[in-house]
């Protein structure tokens, strides 16, 4: 038996089964905790489909990328409708967009913590003026970005934490800019 809480809208890693828990997350006799067969330390993803372009403009749109393990193209997250985006948990299953990541103007956003899967981004990545951010720790397991990088007035978000998560990328083609962030 695959256990999913309630709730669940990423990739979190199962915790425990209504039913037949004992404590070690291994219901179905697998010795694993995703059901999955293997004990690999990886969470358990829906996400098996490579999405194309996306647009997010409401938390249903970022709910809806949970299918997505990767992205061939570009994701575009705005404020165009309701409910409001809060979270990037429905991009929890993602490793790969080929193309650009634009995040600008969602001021009801304050962190990425749903992007912690993601490694690889083949063009730009583009954090601005987002007032509510005061996190992108979420992408502290990125390991290439193709293009430039461009992490500018967000109004919450502690420039120091925008130079830290730069340094810990190995590889950056491009530009970066990360001026107008708050000065902490």
């Amino acid at each position: 038996t695959t256990c999913i809480p309630s709730g669940w809208t990423g990739c979190d890693r199962f915790e425990s089964c209504e039913t037949g828990d004992d404590g070690t997350g291994d219901d179905d006799g697998t010795g694993d905790d995703d059901g999955s067969g293997s004990d690999d330390g990886e969470p358990f993803c829906p996400g098996t489909e490579v999405c194309g372009t996306r647009i997010i403009g409401s938390a249903t749109d970022m709910d809806s990328m949970s299918v997505c393990s990767g992205v061939d193209g570009n994701i575009m997250v705005a404020v165009f409708g309701s409910p409001f985006i809060t979270d990037t948990d429905g991009m929890g299953c993602m490793t790969e967009v080929t193309g650009n990541i634009n995040i600008s103007g969602v001021d009801t956003l304050t962190n990425l913590d749903g992007m912690s899967n993601l490694r690889v981004i083949g063009g730009d990545l583009i954090i601005w003026g987002n007032d509510g951010l005061t996190t992108i720790a979420g992408l502290s397991g990125l390991e290439s970005i193709g293009g430039s990088v461009e992490i500018r007035v967000n109004e919450s978000l502690c420039q120091s934490a925008v130079d830290a998560l730069i340094a810990g990328i190995p590889s950056i083609g491009g530009a970066i800019e990360t001026d107008g962030n708050a000065p902490c």
